[in-house]
């Protein structure tokens, strides 16, 4: 029945909305809350400005452009920038912090099942960082073997991958 696929397309695409904004609110809350108290700024004005600059930059990926330039910034955050953003975090908390604490933190929460400490330190200590860290490299020789530009099959730049990719 074509209404009921209209009904679902409506319901559907409006979560995905407020999904979008919800996310919104928490990344750009977080940032503007750091923000704010750091530098002892007005909430609501830093607030209001990092919309707008997050929403002048954003017009980019609207342009007759957009595409190429949201698969570049895409593809360095992911393969680069998340995952070096992983190993630090991996070595701070293994090696950095009492695991034992954030392993109660872990397993607070349940009763059935609970993460085994000896699991859990050879995890973050060993076995994440190396992953990791040879996901990373792996990325890295990929993109440089390439001749250092990502996407050069279709098109992409240098200069596009240096200002889409490396300075994100």
């Amino acid at each position: 029945v074509p209404w009921v696929n209209a009904l679902f397309a409506v319901v559907f695409y409006f979560c995905l909305i407020t999904l979008a904004v919800d996310s919104l609110f928490s990344i750009v809350e977080g940032v503007s809350t750091a923000i704010s108290d750091k530098f002892k700024f007005d909430k609501r004005k830093t607030t209001l400005s990092l919309c707008v600059i997050g929403g002048v930059l954003g017009l980019v990926f609207v342009t007759g452009a957009g595409l190429a330039w949201l698969d570049i910034v895409d593809n360095f955050i992911n393969s680069y920038t998340l995952v070096f953003t992983g190993i630090m975090e991996v070595a701070v908390v293994g090696w950095c912090f009492k695991t034992s604490k954030v392993l109660d933190e872990v397993n607070r929460n349940t009763t059935t099942f609970k993460v085994p400490a000896w699991w859990f330190m050879i995890s973050i200590k060993c076995v994440a960082p190396v992953v990791l860290t040879v996901l990373f490299v792996w990325n890295l020789f990929a993109l440089l073997s390439g001749g250092g530009i990502y996407g050069a099959a279709d098109g992409y730049s240098l200069t596009a991958n240096i200002i889409g990719g490396w300075l994100v």
